[in-house]
């Protein structure tokens, strides 16, 4: 059994449930709760402690819908914070989903730099 070790975590919403509810409701029900955030305590693996945990002792976790169910996923802070700005470069057509990571990576790379002042 792998090893895990209980960690704190920022959940961006929705978080439903959002079962039974009527298309008006739903519709109301994801808008009100669109930016809230959560903390909870979750078990992480060491690998997803060495990939996800941020310097502010963190793991960031988003809430994305498949087939109309929620399901919540680690992601980096700075996707966290602002995936809209991210989606440009995960939509466009002519990257190859490597040429989209190494993209982010990147970008989260001279993000992280620029607030500890280092290049």
């Amino acid at each position: 059994m792998e090893r895990t070790r209980r960690c704190r975590v920022r959940i961006s919403g929705p978080f439903g449930p959002f079962d039974g509810m009527d298309p008006d409701e739903m519709f109301e029900a994801l808008e009100s709760e669109a930016h809230e955030v959560r903390e909870e305590e979750w078990d992480l693996t060491e690998d997803q402690v060495k990939q996800f945990l941020n310097d502010d002792g963190y793991a960031y976790v988003m809430t994305v819908f498949y087939d109309g169910k929620p399901r919540r996923f680690l992601t980096q802070k700075e996707i966290w914070e602002d995936p809209e700005s991210f989606a440009p470069t995960m939509n466009d057509p002519n990257l190859t989903p490597a040429q989209k990571a190494a993209a982010v990576e990147e970008r989260i790379r001279r993000s992280r730099a620029q607030r500890r002042g280092t290049p």
